[in-house]
């Protein structure tokens, strides 16, 4: 016969999984297996649990991103830095160059914090 099983408390899961904790730790606050969690998933949703674990996750991801850009837009600089980077595709640029002569030449782009205002420096040394 076997003992009974215990009822699997899905909610609480989907508020733990919001903190992106790994397999391990989720099992040990679900005070079951990891076997136990990865079929129990595996059995309702037939995804792993690191699949389930990301989309759980979504309202979180939505929420930092909307804070991110909220923050750049108020003036926080390393966020705009950081949105621009990474929602807008910017980067930073480096070009380095040597002649015959053994000179170097490195050319960046300075992005400032205003769009498509881009400062070209140039700097020359031995």
């Amino acid at each position: 016969m076997g003992r009974p099983e215990k009822p699997f408390d899905w909610q609480t899961l989907n508020k733990y999984l919001q903190f992106k904790p790994s397999l391990s730790d989720t099992a040990d606050l679900m005070d079951c297996s990891e076997d136990t969690l990865q079929n129990k998933i595996k059995e309702k949703y037939n995804v792993t649990f690191s699949v389930y674990r990301d989309k759980k996750m979504s309202k979180v991801r939505l929420t930092l991103t909307q804070k991110a850009i909220q923050m750049a837009n108020a003036g926080d600089r390393t966020l705009l830095i950081f949105c621009l980077k990474n929602y807008c595709n910017w980067t930073d640029n480096v070009k380095a160059e040597t002649d015959l002569k053994g000179t170097v030449s490195v050319t960046y782009n300075v992005v400032k914090l205003k769009p498509k205002e881009i400062k070209q420096v140039k700097i020359e040394g031995k």
